[in-house]
């Protein structure tokens, strides 16, 4: 990080997390010359532009491909919001960046009906018979399997505002999937894409201050409340030393709405688009 941080000093940059810049404009951005990023613009328009943001990816490994199918679950969005503004504009989303992939055909979460790893190869090479995919990377699920690394993908976080948040995060994601390992043959509640969607909006929208819907019960429940009791019962059974380390960053990340929340702040206090920017910079590289 510290090499990175020098060599863009040099060149009169600064290095910051997050997931969208505040102010860049869509119609401005320039497709790299990569087969595939060349081939997303022809297929997607301009939506392959729009999609200048920057998110995180975790992947875990899996015993076996039935079991990566059986992973796929996991929602990260309100905890790790940060994308308040979009365009130069405020968005009224706290992460800004979860709106833009629901734009794209092959989007949202994992048909419940694929049960297998057969399940799955079957319904990919469907669709690649009709043109629609040509390979996995054309899936946009929140989480998808990973084949080639063995490992299922959660996708759906912004890039956090510094290291030792995605640190965090990638352990209670960690946790939260060996939880589930841990019961053989159980499936997560099916509720339905609707639901899912409803919820997956809300913390798009309001972040670590929102409600999630219980798939279970149908009760609407705060989602920081999800997440202290998420922690809570995995230390319980958590063998990770680190784990009780990031249980203190998450709590940190949910206090004052977040990262979402500090920069809202910012702005509410005058801060224009380039301070936002500023912000970040010296949000990465600070200590506390």
């Amino acid at each position: 990080m510290r090499r990175v941080q020098r060599a863009a000093f040099e060149v009169g940059a600064a290095i910051s997390g997050g997931v969208a810049h505040p102010f860049q404009r869509w119609n401005e951005q320039r497709i790299y010359p990569k087969e595939r990023y060349v081939e997303s613009e022809r297929k997607y328009g301009y939506l392959a532009k729009l999609f200048t943001v920057f998110g995180m990816h975790v992947h875990i490994g899996a015993g076996s491909a039935d079991e990566a199918v059986r992973l796929c679950a996991p929602l990260f969005v309100a905890l790790s919001s940060n994308s308040p503004c979009w365009q130069g504009e405020v968005s009224g989303f706290c992460s800004s960046r979860s709106n833009l992939v629901g734009a794209f055909p092959m989007s949202g979460i994992q048909p419940h009906e694929l049960r297998s790893w057969q399940d799955f190869r079957a319904y990919f090479d469907r669709l690649a018979g009709f043109g629609i995919v040509n390979s996995i990377k054309d899936f946009y699920w929140d989480v998808r399997p990973k084949p080639e690394y063995g490992t299922i993908e959660l996708r759906v976080l912004d890039t956090p505002l510094k290291p030792v948040y995605a640190a965090a995060l990638a352990c209670y994601a960690r946790e939260l999937c060996l939880e589930f390992a841990a019961q053989p043959g159980q499936w997560p509640s099916n509720g339905s894409r609707e639901l899912y969607a409803w919820s997956r909006f809300n913390a798009a929208r309001d972040g670590v201050e929102g409600s999630w819907i219980d798939p279970e019960t149908g009760v609407p429940v705060p989602i920081a409340q999800v997440i202290r009791a998420d922690l809570a019962r995995l230390a319980r059974r958590s063998v990770d030393p680190g784990f009780g380390e990031a249980c203190t960053v998450i709590e940190a990340l949910i206090q004052d709405g977040g990262q979402a929340g500090w920069l809202r702040s910012h702005l509410a206090s005058g801060g224009g688009m380039n301070d936002l920017a500023r912000v970040a910079s010296e949000l990465f590289d600070s200590d506390s």
